[in-house]
């Protein structure tokens, strides 16, 4: 099914996510909330999109998970 061959790529994909020790999770980002806050953005639901949007860089190599290429990141596109 398209389904299951779907689901095994995404397992797959993790894997090698994990095995190759890249971030995939917003506990792994080299920058939290309180980092976000010093950076102008102070609105909890925003906060929460700018992180986002910063795991979605790193995870589509648009960006580095280090702290200052991420608020650099963040200043220029979000």
């Amino acid at each position: 099914r398209k389904d299951d061959r779907l689901l095994e790529n995404m397992e797959e994909l993790l894997d090698e996510i994990k095995k190759k020790g890249k971030c995939f999770s917003l506990k792994q980002l080299d920058i939290n909330g309180d980092d976000i806050k010093i950076a102008g953005i102070s609105d909890g639901k925003k906060i929460g999109q700018a992180l986002n949007f910063l795991l979605e860089g790193v995870i589509e190599g648009k960006c580095d998970n280090e702290k200052e290429q991420l608020l650099c990141y963040l200043s220029k596109n979000f």
